[in-house]
């Protein structure tokens, strides 16, 4: 990992890992397996997210791929915010330093798709807490704390993108859901 900025671990042991990309990519990751056989190789320093930066052997099929990526052209300014799974709605929070708000859900392919994105107006996005014990959710900014109430109509009515012909990192087509 490059900078992994927020980790949490699910109800099922999980691991989610936001990574702050160096100049193009920021990466969600999911570890499995909190105790693995063989350690995970998520790629850094050879591949920002699954876009190669050096040469090297490394071949990016040896390492894990990340579940959800953004990219941004401009090097400055952007840094993913690792959030929470939501268990009662079945969908990944984060967001980005800017304030973009983002939830991932995992499809019936097994791959995890954005089902929602929203530029929220905060001062800097920094950090998501969950309290068990009234149920509310929080997301706070440099100088402001804020509740978040997502409902669960909401999510099963959010659209959902399905992109075809996309070129994989290895020089495939991913068709999936086409």
């Amino acid at each position: 990992l490059r900078n992994p900025w927020k980790i949490s671990i699910d109800s099922n042991n999980r691991l989610f890992v936001g990574d702050c990309g160096d100049h193009r990519v920021e990466s969600v990751y999911l570890l499995d397996d909190l105790y693995p056989t063989m350690p995970y190789n998520l790629g850094w320093p050879v591949f920002e997210g699954t876009e190669r930066r050096t040469e090297n052997s490394l071949k990016f099929q040896d390492t894990l791929a990340p579940i959800y990526e953004y990219r941004h052209y401009t090097g400055v300014g952007r840094c993913v915010i690792g959030g929470l799974f939501l268990d009662e709605l079945d969908v990944y929070l984060f967001g980005d330093v800017t304030g973009i708000l983002r939830l991932l859900k995992r499809q019936k392919d097994g791959k995890w798709h954005e089902i929602h994105f929203q530029d929220m107006p905060v001062d800097n996005m920094w950090s998501f807490g969950y309290d068990e014990r009234s149920n509310k959710l929080f997301m706070s900014g440099s100088s402001s704390i804020s509740e978040l109430t997502i409902l669960s109509e909401q999510i099963k009515f959010l659209p959902q993108v399905t992109l075809c012909g996309t070129t994989i990192p290895d020089g495939t087509k991913n068709n999936s859901g086409c």
